[in-house]
């Protein structure tokens, strides 16, 4: 354990491979990135937003028993079946219940963030406007 590590001779052999295998070592430039506005490339629409966030916190809570339906014989298999397989479902469920309520809790963060973010360029433009008149 008590051997030296040579960095520089490392490098040299890992430089030494490079070459051999003809890779390249040129980074790419962002040239050819997009210099439109973020709104033109991805638009933002603020009412299916709001839609989803409504359907994320109404459908976050799953239930573990539909209700059973059917003839007397149908529903005596199905909660027979129910019982069987209850100690699989159940944790599932409460796991799945789990990360869904964090789910919608960072989901409605973001909204109240936007909120804010709204709020603030709402009142920077405002301020800008009455800066200009002056």
């Amino acid at each position: 354990m008590n051997e030296q590590v040579n960095i520089e001779q490392i490098m040299e052999e890992i430089r030494q491979e490079i070459r051999e295998k003809g890779i390249s070592l040129d980074i790419p430039e962002f040239a050819g990135a997009s210099e439109k506005p973020v709104a033109e490339i991805a638009p933002f629409d603020r009412n299916e937003f709001d839609r989803g966030v409504l359907a994320v916190q109404r459908n976050a809570q799953l239930e573990c028993y539909a209700p059973i339906l059917g003839n007397p014989i149908i529903k005596f298999i199905k909660r027979f079946v129910r019982k069987m397989v209850n100690f699989i479902i159940a944790p599932i469920v409460e796991d799945q219940n789990a990360f869904n309520a964090a789910a919608a809790e960072t989901i409605s963060s973001l909204q109240s963030y936007i909120n804010e973010l709204e709020k603030r360029v709402g009142e920077l433009e405002a301020s800008a406007v009455k800066g200009e008149r002056k």
